[in-house]
């Protein structure tokens, strides 16, 4: 197998992602942290389905659960799902105005979260639910648009296609 550029664009954007994912941040903004590698899959989802699918979102959700500490699969099922819906909705995702994309990256975060809740809850103490659940989904949200340009900008200005 030959990695060419924008195999190496592509993967040094999840890496990155990921790197944010680990970063260490102050007790006070770690309830705000944004799923980065949910962020970088739904954009290569949508920009190049035939490059970035389920495998990708399986492997990027394992790196995940093994850079968290997390079960092992926790958060692969769920990025697999999750690539398997972008690349089925790739042409109609496009198409649709960033914040309309926002909504469903919203609703993909809150999922991770719910889902982390209900496996803590099975396998150990439960976590205290209260409004902090949905800061992660806010604010994947939020920086959505942003990603978007700087990962189209990237695409395009390195030719990845």
């Amino acid at each position: 197998m030959v990695f060419n550029q924008g195999s190496l664009v592509i993967g040094g954007s999840f890496i990155a992602a990921l790197i944010l994912t680990i970063l260490p941040l102050p007790q006070w903004a770690i309830p705000f942290r944004p799923e980065w590698v949910l962020l970088t899959l739904f954009y290569w989802g949508i920009a190049l389905p035939q490059r970035v699918g389920i495998f990708s979102g399986w492997l990027s959700g394992l790196l995940v659960d093994v850079a968290q500490g997390m079960i092992l699969g926790q958060n692969a099922l769920l990025f697999t799902l999750f690539a398997y819906i972008t690349s089925r909705l790739s042409l109609r995702l496009r198409i649709y105005h960033p914040w309309r994309q926002a909504i469903l990256l919203f609703l993909m975060a809150l999922t991770l979260q719910l889902e982390s809740l209900i496996i803590h809850g099975i396998i150990d103490t439960p976590e205290r639910v209260d409004f902090t659940l949905w800061l992660p989904p806010i604010t994947t949200m939020l920086l959505w648009p942003s990603v978007l340009l700087l990962l189209r900008n990237l695409r395009q200005g390195l030719g990845v296609e």
